[in-house]
């Protein structure tokens, strides 16, 4: 099956779709403004700007554009103010505009407060041929200058996902060479050998490579030189080994053909609709029409993955007895909870019934943080110090999170933490499904604190040494956390739970 092309993405989003919130980053850009304000006409979004509101006020008087339907926030940082937006699950897309492509990715990229997944992040560009009829897909033509073997896999299976959310269930992708035989004189032939080798065979895509241009674009040109398979002349999307060469391609066929294009950044927690300055209003728009295509897919799979449930069976004590587990495509499970409630043997009970992997920040990252304690002239057990939680804590959930993306598209993934200031958070759900792509499941478990004593006392960790000294103190300065967000929520103090 083809992709859509932009006309049939137009009527879809006109009839099916429920509009979007944008949080544009410089929204004093007039082309944006025209886009929105067509948009927003149509129904397919609802834009928030961001920038100093003065001249986003300004703009939109000499455009013409009326701000009834728009909301401003005013910011002089647009970027962050933008970001921030989609990190609280209050804009599902995020929009550049009168703003300095640097800027925008440096708040996209930060560590703490940014969008990223662990995952790399590639523009993608849809052209439309018209006279050809063909239309396909062009990664990666702005951001990474020379992909690795696996940077090259994540952008195929990034551009695997926005051809899936366009129809095309079966993408034909071309990984791009300037000749069709692998030889070493060639080192991008044999990338594409490497890629074309380690690529699984689910999800289902057909891919084809190294393929030159012509082959890729031309059944004739296939039928010349003998050379048939699903791509030849039939690719939905090619992926290029280098910057240079995706540019340069996307570039000329913009400037030479009478085309229509669009695009996007994807690999990050959201779409990010991103294309060059001198694009127009028309071009806009064509670019929001995709984001909001992939957005909407995302958002279908998370609230399917949420709707359907399956009974995981617990044999282990004290977690006898039948839970109802959300179960259909890949899953996020987060377990929560104080020191002693048992998140570890929870968690892996879990991941265990549910063949998930599981990251535990008891284990994933213990090695790295003992070294940098002791580096750091603390104590290699301390894990309550505020010290500690300004150093280690968001560095170390950071990388449990960025390691969950880079799996989660395989395979199910259960994270264990306490997470204690995240349970105060009730936009953290939203932050998570904006972050992942799905809908997360957040199980908090729970016992009463001299079992949880007698717990951690079992269990002789040196790290608790600190917290069985002085239970009473333990138990003031670190009180339970109680979740301001519906959980699913487990007393393992009992044989089967509770709440469920």
């Amino acid at each position: 099956m083809n992709l859509l092309t932009f006309d049939q993405l137009f009527d879809r989003a006109d009839s099916e779709m429920a509009a979007m919130s944008v949080a544009v980053a410089g929204g004093d850009d007039p082309t944006v403004l025209h886009a929105l304000d067509e948009t927003t006409h149509r129904h397919w979004t609802r834009p928030i700007l961001c920038g100093p509101a003065d001249r986003i006020e300004n703009m939109a008087r000499t455009e013409n554009v009326s701000l009834a339907n728009f909301k401003v926030v005013d910011s002089d940082q647009p970027a962050v103010s933008a970001v921030e937006l989609v990190r609280r699950g209050e804009a599902s897309l995020l929009m550049k505009g009168q703003i300095a492509t640097p800027d925008l990715m440096r708040a996209v990229l930060k560590s703490d407060t940014g969008l990223r997944t662990g995952r790399t992040i590639c523009q993608i560009v849809m052209m439309e041929v018209p006279k050809d009829r063909r239309h396909f897909l062009l990664a990666d033509t702005g951001i990474t200058i020379e992909p690795s073997v696996d940077q090259a896999l994540q952008i195929v299976e990034s551009t695997a996902a926005l051809a899936r959310s366009l129809g095309c269930t079966t993408p034909r992708i071309a990984i791009m060479a300037a000749s069709e035989k692998v030889t070493d004189a060639m080192p991008e032939t044999r990338l594409a050998e490497r890629i074309r080798a380690a690529l699984p065979e689910s999800p289902p895509l057909q891919i084809q490579g190294p393929l030159s241009f012509d082959l890729a674009y031309s059944r004739v040109a296939g039928e010349k030189k003998q050379l048939s398979g699903d791509a030849i002349g039939a690719a939905n999307a090619m992926v290029f080994p280098s910057l240079l060469a995706a540019n340069l391609t996307v570039k000329a066929i913009m400037y030479t053909a009478d085309c229509r294009f669009g695009g996007l950044l994807a690999g990050a927690a959201c779409p990010i609709v991103f294309m060059s300055r001198a694009d127009d209003t028309e071009t806009r728009i064509r670019s929001l029409a995709l984001a909001i295509s992939q957005a909407s897919t995302r958002q279908a799979v998370a609230r399917c993955s949420a709707s359907q449930n399956v009974t995981m069976r617990c044999d282990t004590a004290p977690f006898e007895g039948n839970i109802e587990i959300p179960m259909n495509m890949n899953q996020l499970h987060l377990v929560t909870g104080a020191a002693g409630v048992g998140k570890s043997t929870f968690g892996k009970n879990l991941a265990s019934k549910h063949a998930a992997i599981l990251l535990d920040s008891d284990t994933v990252t213990e090695p790295v943080v003992c070294a940098g304690l002791a580096a750091a002239g603390m104590e290699p057990t301390d894990r309550d110090s505020a010290e500690y939680k300004r150093l280690f804590r968001d560095a170390v959930y950071e990388c449990l999170f960025n390691t969950a993306a880079d799996n989660l598209p395989h395979v199910s993934v259960v994270i264990v933490g306490p997470f204690t200031r995240e349970l105060g958070d009730a936009n953290w759900p939203a932050q998570l499904r904006s972050r992942f792509g799905v809908e997360p499941t957040v199980w908090y478990i729970t016992c009463d604190d001299e079992l949880r004593r007698q717990r951690i006392e079992r269990r002789g960790n040196p790290r608790d040494a600190a917290k069985l000294r002085d239970w009473s103190r333990h138990i003031a300065d670190a009180p339970v956390a109680e979740p301001v967000f519906d959980v699913m929520r487990i007393d393992t103090g009992t044989s089967t739970g509770t709440g469920i």
